[in-house]
């Protein structure tokens, strides 16, 4: 299925466009096609946001006409009401509190003539894969988004900085789409290869993983970084199938040929392993490109990567290798000393794991955190703290893959001392429970810690309050402490609290309250209780007046339409008291 997602306009306050990073916003998910907006002028709007994983730009200036809701309750009035432009978000006219009203080229109300943002450029993209798919419907996903990406003009080239190899913008990512030239290349059913997968280097091997529509490669090397982006049925070696020596195209100087066809003994089928061995130079390092080539001599987008430490070349030319995601579990996280911990690490990279690199610190050294008290994954450790006193260890674990890259995880545990005082047996008795209020409930064959834990998806809202056992517990409290897993700690009896998880796994965190009690001999004993809590991925808490309330941003990262974009493209009375002066300009 083709996803469409708008980039977003500009940071909430200012208005002005920001570099989205990975995994943060909608648009930059792997299986969503990220669209900024450009102006009239051909280049990047100034809210328009942008980064490495937005795949094009399509127009999103003021003044594009779009079909509105017509006037009226049901479903709603639209962005033109009774012929002039409103707000449906906040009920008024835009203008009226500045004595003027935007009329609309539609008195009915079917039209808007204002639509803009990231929220326009969205849906023009969207409406070019739909003539791709008319011309062909039996394309897929991949295939449609490879034709908008390849037909893309390369716009505002003085100031895009398009990387040499990738072919790529952080600012436009492949260029502003084309309609035109995608249906053309659909009706020929061009379908370039998609860029090679899981580029890495372990020590003198380059390997990567074939994609789609691949016939064989093409990959060169050089000792200096270098540009090469390969034409289109051209050929840059004699090897190269359908090649005549006649024709070959000579590359860059100082690049040459490392590979041309598929790796030893396998083809170049979707999913197949490549590698290549190289020899490092004796000083300096190698540069490579890589490019996958199909039947027909359409060349993908490069990949780029150097020989030391597998990281990609050029700002906008892709990813490094990501370090190894490394995981802790610990039981218990909290307890009275003496207490023993047990710990388990794992890690999980785009490289194999080295089994003989594990490195735990149970209590960090600031002064040299590289001190390992174990070395294996699974550990335990015996935390021992004074009499009445109460400490936080941090345990942090390091793991490595097999061409070094490190990955870290910590996790805290709380060990209170023994009570100092000799009567302390009589509140031995004393218990401490954590009733939890959360509303709704979340299928357990979601997520099987659901089974167990109290569980919601962000914003997840959750009342804390705790009840104790024991005699005479109510007139000898003297203080209760919350510490609400996630940084957030509280000194009341009842806590409302709102939980936020934008990544793409769950959070368990612990929730434990703390009471202290009076003995009979003035002697302050602490009892705590520990409850987990998970919190599933989701949306955030979209309302900064109101924190501690859920939200759902209704329009998405592209926003309401306005004459300025979104709302937030600047303030409201600059904006309309500049709306007219601009469009006069043609800016």
């Amino acid at each position: 299925m083709l996803i469409f997602f708008a980039a977003g306009n500009g940071d909430f306050f200012t208005g002005i466009g920001v570099e989205n990073q990975t995994g943060l916003a909608l648009s930059t998910l792997p299986t969503v096609i990220g669209v900024g907006a450009t102006s009239d002028r051909d280049t990047l709007a100034g809210f328009s946001n942008f980064g490495k994983d937005i795949n094009f730009v399509a127009p999103g200036a003021a003044d594009i006409l779009t079909v509105d809701n017509e006037d009226g309750t049901n479903p709603g009035p639209g962005m033109n009401l009774g012929g002039f432009l409103s707000d449906p978000d906040f009920g008024f006219l835009i203008g009226d509190q500045f004595g003027f009203a935007i009329s609309q080229v539609d008195l009915e109300g079917k039209y808007n003539k204002f639509f803009s943002g990231t929220s326009a450029a969205c849906p023009i993209a969207a409406g070019i894969a739909g003539l791709i798919l008319s011309v062909n419907p039996a394309f897929t996903a991949t295939e449609v988004r490879l034709i908008m990406e390849h037909t893309c003009d390369k716009i505002d080239v003085e100031n895009a900085d398009y990387n040499g190899i990738t072919n790529r913008s952080l600012r436009y990512g492949y260029g502003r789409v084309n309609a035109h030239q995608a249906v053309l290349a659909a009706q020929d059913s061009l379908v370039w290869p998609d860029i090679p997968s899981d580029v890495g280097v372990i020590s003198e091997t380059l390997s990567w993983m074939a994609s789609d529509k691949t016939s064989d490669f093409l990959v060169v090397s050089a000792q200096r970084d270098f540009d090469f982006i390969p034409e289109d049925g051209v050929c840059y070696d004699a090897s190269q199938p359908g090649c005549e020596t006649a024709n070959i195209m000579a590359l860059p100087t100082d690049v040459s040929v490392l590979l041309v066809g598929c790796a030893a003994g396998t083809d170049c089928a979707e999913g197949t392993t490549q590698s290549v061995a190289f020899v490092r130079p004796a000083f300096g390092r190698l540069f490579f490109g890589i490019y996958a080539r199909n039947a027909i001599g359409q060349y993908s987008f490069g990949v780029p990567i150097d020989s030391e430490a597998g990281t990609t070349g050029g700002e906008t030319g892709g990813e490094p290798i990501r370090p190894p995601a490394v995981s802790i579990s610990a039981t218990p996280l909290r307890g009275v000393s003496p207490l023993t911990v047990s710990f388990n690490g794992n890690a999980v990279g785009a490289l194999e794991i080295d089994g003989n690199r594990t490195e735990w610190n149970f209590d960090v050294v600031e002064d040299d955190p590289t001190l390992a008290d174990a070395t294996t994954p699974a550990a335990t450790h015996l935390y021992i703290v004074a009499p009445g006193d109460s400490k936080v260890f941090t345990a942090r674990l390091r793991m490595f893959d097999v061409v070094g890259n490190e990955g870290s995880a910590s996790v805290q545990i709380r060990v209170t001392g023994p009570a100092q005082d000799s009567a302390a047996g009589e509140s031995a008795s004393v218990a401490v429970s954590i009733d939890v209020d959360a509303p709704g409930s979340i299928d357990p064959s979601i997520e099987p810690l659901c089974k167990t834990n109290v569980c919601g998806k962000s914003p997840f809202s959750v009342i804390y309050s705790v009840k104790t056992s024991g005699s005479n517990v109510a007139q000898r409290t003297q203080s209760i402490v919350w510490d609400l897993g996630d940084g957030i700690t509280s000194s009341s009896q009842s806590v409302s609290h709102t939980y936020v998880n934008e990544s793409d796994i769950p959070f368990v965190l612990p929730v434990t309250a703390t009471i202290a009690f009076i003995t009979s001999s003035g002697a302050t004993v602490p009892r705590s209780k520990t409850r987990l809590i998970t919190v599933l991925p989701g949306a955030a808490v979209v309302d900064p007046e109101n924190p501690n309330l859920p939200g759902t941003e209704v329009f998405g990262n592209g926003g309401a339409a306005t004459p300025c974009g979104v709302i937030t493209i600047m303030p409201l009375l600059g904006c309309f008291g500049g709306l007219f002066w601009l469009r006069r300009r043609g800016v």
